[in-house]
């Protein structure tokens, strides 16, 4: 269905909030069907009166959902700065799937953690100021994607650079889970990336597990391994100072 926008204002600014905030009986509010639309002028009058913006419909999706699924950067922002949540998850089993579909047997659910997806999709546009703007509005960089990918190991998939790096690592705080530092170094250490990249790295790997025993990816290599065979001077020179086991070995000894 398509809207006039004019006449929907005109009427809508008449109505009081209980009403805006109806659903039909599939639990669709306005919002559900702007974000469909991607009509920002519709969403800002309701918005603006205070409506549920964290509404779920029956297959448990949120206006914001919608908006991730369809990548529209204008309602992100607009939803995230009204007060969407950007943590809500409606079956913690579930995982954040493309479209919000997940198969289980022989039925499709939804689930609403997808506000990941939308990060994910904005590094795979290279849309950086997007993925920090919801960074800094609580993302969990520990949720995986449909296909069991961390932010992470999106952005190592996809492009490395020190600004990429320096965002994610801007973003980490305490949430970082340590395994997610493992992927990252042992990633990102054949790129050539400035010495306060590195040296971030390095701090952040401490930090995340406190000492080095048991930092290794699944080749059995440790950081140290890592960088050294990328031939990262600094970042080799910097875990010895940190106290790596220079005599560590891999599976390949």
């Amino acid at each position: 269905m398509r809207w006039d926008s004019d006449i929907i204002l005109q009427y809508l600014n008449e109505l009081p909030k209980a009403i805006l905030d109806c659903a039909s009986p599939t639990g669709n509010t306005m919002l559900h069907q702007v974000a469909r639309e991607g009509n920002t002028r519709l969403f800002d009058m309701p918005v603006g009166k205070s409506v549920n913006i964290s509404a779920k419909n029956s297959r448990n999706e949120t206006p914001l959902y919608i908006a991730t699924q369809r990548l529209d950067t204008s309602l992100i922002k607009r939803s995230l700065e009204a007060g969407a949540d950007a943590t809500i998850t409606t079956d913690p089993r579930c995982k954040c799937v493309v479209g919000g579909l997940e198969e289980r047997g022989d039925s499709l659910t939804s689930s609403d953690g997808s506000i990941v997806e939308a990060v994910h999709g904005a590094l795979c546009i290279y849309n950086l100021s997007l993925v920090g703007f919801m960074l800094g509005h609580g993302v969990d960089l520990s949720w995986e994607d449909w296909e069991g990918r961390t932010l992470m190991e999106v952005v190592l998939l996809k492009f490395v650079s020190d600004k990429s790096i320096n965002l994610i690592l801007n973003g980490c705080g305490k949430r970082m889970l340590s395994d997610s530092w493992e992927r990252l170094t042992f990633g990102c250490s054949s790129f050539r990336f400035e010495e306060n990249t590195v040296r971030r790295l390095v701090e952040g790997t401490v930090a995340a597990r406190g000492s080095f025993e048991n930092q290794r990816d699944f080749w059995g290599a440790t950081t140290l391994h890592n960088f050294a065979s990328s031939r990262c001077v600094l970042g080799v020179k910097l875990l010895l100072e940190k106290g790596a086991d220079v005599f560590a070995h891999d599976e390949f000894r």
